[in-house]
C-alpha cells in the first residue's frame, strides 16, 4: 500500500475547513464529499433477456446519497474507518441502524497478510470473512454492503488514492429507495459509494465541478467499473445493467451482454405499485425455464415478441429524444402505452403473473392508465405509466389504490445518473 501521498488543496466541490476542532483536537483540515446515484426499473424485457433477447431499463428519480468525510492533520494511534448505515429494512429481515469501526492499522495489516498477494477475484470472500470475524453483524444485508464498501476502499487505496486521513467516515446519509424490491438499491449504493471514494481520494479530480454536479464521460467510466466490481458482492455475476443505469442515468438497452445507452429523452412520470406479495426471482425464473423446455415452439415466439417490444421501445425513446412536435409526442406516448399493455399479457402467458399483480393492472386500466409487472413477477411490483394522463384520473387512481391498501411510489423515469452533491 502507498505510504505517502502528495496532497493538493481540494476544489470548492468538496468541503475543506482549516484548523477545525474535532472532539477537542485541532486538525489541519476537514474534507467532505457527497455523491448520489439513482435506482432503476425494468421497462421491458423481463425473462426474455435471460434467453438472449433485449431488455430496456432506466433510472428513477429516487437516489442513494453517500457521504465520505475525513480530517487531515496529526496522526493518531487509533485512526479509524467508520461505516454508518441508516435504518434499512427489506422483505427478509429488519436491518435497523448500523455503525461499525475498523482501526486503520488493522486494515493495513489485513491487506498485507491476506490480500496483497491474492487475485482480486478472491478478495470479496476474504474481506467478508474478515468482517464477520471482526465485528458482530446479524444482518446479511449489512454484511454484504460492508463487504462491497470495504472492497472499494482497498481497491482505491492500492490504486494510489489519497486516503491518508486521521479518521474517515463513510455514511449513507439518505436513501429514497425501497430495499430488496428489484429497484436497484444495491447498485445505487455501490455506485454512489464508488463515486464518493474516488472523488474523496482524488482519483477523480473535481476542479470542473464548480458549477455542475455531473461527471465527465471518462470519470463515469471509472465509477461504473468500480461499481460493477462492487456489485459482484451482491449478485455474484451481475449483468452490468443495474450499475450502468445507476452510473449513466437515462435509459439503456441490454442484449446478450451488450449495453447501449439511449439518447436522453424527457423524463416520464410513473407509479410503482407494490403487490404486497414477496417475490422469489429464482423460483419464477425456474418456472419460466421449465415452460421453455416443455413448450419451446410456444414459448420462443413469445420471447421473440417481447424482444420486438423492446426494439420498438428503444426506437420510441430515441424518437422522443429528438422531437419537439407536440402531436408527434402524443403519438409516441400512445404507442408506448400500447406496448406496456402488450407486454403485460405476454408476461402473464409465460407464468410471471400473480392475482395481486392482475388486480393492480385492472385498477390502472379502470382509470385509463397502462400497466405491467416489472421485474421477475410472481409478486413484487407493477409499473403504471402516468405520463400523458389527466391529473384528475391520477388522483382517482391513487385513491383507488389506497382504498385497496396497495402501497405505491411515484417516480420520474429516465433521470440523471451518478452526481457529485457536495
Amino acid at each position: 500500500m502507498p505510504s505517502s501521498y502528495n496532497y493538493e488543496e481540494e476544489s470548492s466541490s468538496s468541503t475543506t475547513k482549516e484548523a477545525m476542532k474535532i472532539n477537542g483536537k485541532v486538525c489541519s483540515s476537514l474534507k467532505q464529499v457527497v455523491c448520489s446515484a439513482p435506482g432503476k426499473i425494468i421497462f421491458h424485457g423481463e425473462h426474455a433477456v435471460v434467453y438472449g433477447k433485449k431488455a430496456i431499463a432506466g433510472a428513477i428519480k429516487s437516489r442513494v446519497k453517500v457521504q465520505m468525510s475525513g480530517r487531515r492533520g496529526r496522526k493518531e494511534t487509533d485512526e479509524k474507518l467508520t461505516i454508518k448505515f441508516p435504518n434499512i429494512t427489506n422483505n427478509d429481515e429488519d436491518g435497523g441502524a448500523f455503525v461499525c469501526c475498523f482501526h486503520v492499522e488493522t486494515l493495513q495489516r489485513f491487506y498485507q497478510q491476506e490480500l496483497k498477494e491474492k487475485e482480486m477475484s478472491t478478495w470479496m470472500e476474504l474481506i467478508q470473512h474478515f468482517i464477520t470475524a471482526s465485528i458482530e453483524i446479524k444482518s446479511k444485508m449489512f454484511v454484504t454492503a460492508t463487504t462491497s464498501l470495504m472492497y472499494a476502499y482497498f481497491k482505491v487505496w492500492i490504486d494510489g488514492g489519497d486516503l491518508e486521513y486521521c479518521d474517515v467516515t463513510i455514511e449513507v446519509i439518505s436513501n429514497d429507495l425501497p430495499v430488496g424490491c428489484g429497484l436497484g438499491s444495491s447498485a445505487a449504493f455501490n455506485v454512489a459509494t464508488a463515486a464518493s471514494i474516488l472523488v474523496f481520494s482524488a482519483l477523480i479530480p473535481t476542479e470542473h465541478h464548480k458549477t455542475t454536479g455531473s461527471f465527465s464521460e471518462q470519470q463515469l467510466e471509472v465509477i461504473n467499473k468500480l461499481g460493477y466490481e462492487m456489485e459482484r458482492c451482491h449478485h455474484g455475476n451481475p449483468s452490468g445493467v443495474d450499475n450502468s443505469t445507476a452510473t449513466y442515468g437515462g435509459a439503456i438497452s441490454y442484449k446478450s451482454g451488450r449495453i447501449t445507452r439511449l439518447p436522453k429523452f424527457p423524463q416520464l412520470e410513473i407509479l410503482v405499485a407494490d403487490s404486497g406479495v414477496a417475490r422469489n426471482t429464482k423460483d419464477i425464473v425456474g418456472k419460466v425455464r421449465q415452460q421453455m423446455q416443455q413448450f419451446p415452439g410456444v414459448m420462443e415466439p413469445i420471447m421473440t415478441s417481447i424482444d420486438a417490444i423492446s426494439d420498438e421501445q428503444e426506437k420510441l425513446f430515441t424518437r422522443l429524444a429528438t422531437t419537439s412536435d407536440g402531436s408527434d409526442k402524443d403519438v409516441i406516448f400512445t404507442r408506448i402505452k400500447k406496448l406496456v399493455e402488450m407486454n403485460q399479457h405476454l408476461l402473464n402467458s409465460i407464468g410471471a403473473g400473480h392475482p395481486a399483480l392482475t388486480r393492480i393492472h385492472e385498477i390502472a386500466n379502470l382509470h385509463n392508465f397502462a400497466c405491467k409487472l416489472t421485474g421477475a413477477g410472481g409478486g413484487g411490483f407493477c409499473l403504471i405509466l402516468l405520463h400523458g394522463g389527466h391529473a384528475s384520473n391520477m388522483e382517482k387512481l391513487k385513491n383507488h389504490l389506497r382504498r385497496e391498501h396497495i402501497n405505491f411510489f411515484q417516480f420520474a423515469f429516465g433521470c440523471d445518473g451518478a452526481q457529485l452533491e457536495l
